[in-house]
């Protein structure tokens, strides 16, 4: 059974404690990922410099074949193709495929998998909510989040276990 956006969005917007819930998972748990991010440098630069390039760089390397895909490919957004209104603000750009946040998401769980194993399940679990929040917001397809989040998981593995 397929669900359109605009049902999905009237429904939500039925319910203003889920949206706002929504909203707030989708503004708030990337900027959550980005600290802990920062953190976890932090954590490699005094306790496993060894490993410190290697947290810097794979994010890094990932984020810029995301953001070269996202120009190539300029999808557009299902706010802007649909003419519905999103539950958080966009700037209308074509830029939807793959999702930058999901990409981000996943490849920075994937780097705490690497320095503790044992919150893996944790990590990714949070990257998979960042990017079920894009598609309930109104701002990705579906194809958007499985994408970033694909190819997150790909360059991570490669990235922090294979080379």
């Amino acid at each position: 059974m397929v669900i359109s956006y605009e049902k999905m969005l009237a429904a939500l917007k039925r319910r203003p404690a889920v949206a706002r819930l929504v909203c707030l998972t989708a503004r708030w748990l990337p900027r959550c990922f980005m600290g802990g991010y920062v953190l976890l440098c932090g954590w490699s630069l005094v306790f496993r410099r060894e490993a410190l390039l290697q947290t810097l760089a794979v994010p890094a390397v990932t984020l810029v074949i995301c953001r070269l895909l996202r120009r190539w490919i300029a999808r557009p957004r299902p706010c802007e193709k649909l003419d519905i209104l999103p539950l958080i603000r966009r700037d209308g750009r074509r830029d939807s495929f793959p999702s930058n946040h999901a990409v981000s998401a996943t490849i920075i769980a994937l780097a705490f998998c690497w320095h503790f194993p044992a919150l893996s399940v944790l990590w990714l679990l949070a990257a998979l909510l960042v990017a079920a929040s894009r598609v309930l917001a109104g701002v990705h397809w579906v194809t958007d989040v499985l994408a970033g989040m694909g190819l997150g998981l790909l360059l991570g593995i490669l990235g922090f276990w294979i080379l």
